[in-house]
């Protein structure tokens, strides 16, 4: 299993520099990246302590929060 999630988090990052190599920094990029996994995470632990039920409508906005605070 830990295998299977760093080799999805390297996966992830490389999709995301691949996709926005040309247009950005790669600081910019990897930051993108390393705090939407930031934000998974938090929202991951969110949604399994407090409302397990609502995990994915959690999951995609910490995920957009963490796109928001990144882009401005």
């Amino acid at each position: 299993m830990l295998i299977a999630n760093l080799f999805g988090i390297f996966l992830f990052l490389y999709l995301v520099w691949k996709r926005l190599k040309e247009d950005y920094t790669p600081e910019k990029i990897f930051s993108l990246g390393f705090t939407a996994l930031f934000a998974f995470l938090v929202g991951l632990i969110v949604s399994k302590n407090f409302l397990p039920e609502f995990w994915f409508w959690l999951e995609a906005l910490f995920i957009s929060i963490g796109f928001v605070l990144v882009i401005k």
